[in-house]
């Protein structure tokens, strides 16, 4: 399942220039208020919350910052689904895929770290190796 998956993702090098999002007309938007320490800066495109599953539209690009030249970087994304009922919803093939219920959202969501190793694994919530600088974490 993760072969096929990042073989897929990695022909989708668009996105791993924030100056994309800005430029795109069918804009990612930064979500000031959710950075998060060990998750990172996040960037949303509401539209891809509907409901369906679609591993090529992921709702949330996930950056990090260089701590040296202030770069952006892609290293997650993550996905979202509204919360329907107890379980998680149907994701990618397999049992690995880990969705977390964000019932103050009304999401269950799931992060794939594809282009940033997490030891924790590819689907864990957090990653230890990503660091936010204390002055830009912001979460309720």
């Amino acid at each position: 399942t993760k072969w096929v998956w990042v073989k897929y993702f990695n022909t989708k090098v668009k996105f791993q220039s924030v100056c994309f999002i800005n430029k795109d007309a069918r804009n990612y938007v930064y979500l000031d208020f959710v950075v998060v320490q060990n998750m990172a800066y996040h960037f949303l495109k509401l539209e891809n919350i509907n409901g369906t599953f679609d591993p090529g539209k992921p709702p949330l690009l996930v950056y990090s910052k260089n701590s040296v030249n202030g770069k952006m970087r892609l290293v997650a994304l993550e996905y979202a689904m509204p919360i329907t009922g107890s379980e998680p919803p149907d994701g990618f093939s397999g049992n690995d895929d880990l969705w977390d219920e964000n019932t103050g959202a009304g999401l269950w969501t799931c992060h794939a770290w594809v282009w940033y190793n997490n030891p924790e694994g590819i689907f864990a919530e957090f990653n230890p190796r990503v660091h936010v600088n204390e002055a830009d974490v912001n979460y309720p």
